[in-house]
């Protein structure tokens, strides 16, 4: 991680490039993440009212 110290512009690109790469890098597992978490509940919920029609 680059240094936070000092107010010279290539720090701050740095900064803005690291924070990128980890955004990159974590958004798309938590993306992965809540969308699965999402299809689960939506495939339970469409189970429990397969059965209430079904009785």
């Amino acid at each position: 991680m680059p240094k936070l110290i000092g107010n010279r512009v290539a720090d701050r690109q740095s900064v803005d490039a690291w924070n990128a790469a980890v955004v990159r890098n974590a958004f798309p597992k938590w993306l992965e993440k809540g969308l699965a978490m999402m299809q689960h509940k939506l495939s339970g919920q469409s189970m429990l009212r397969r059965k209430e029609k079904g009785a």
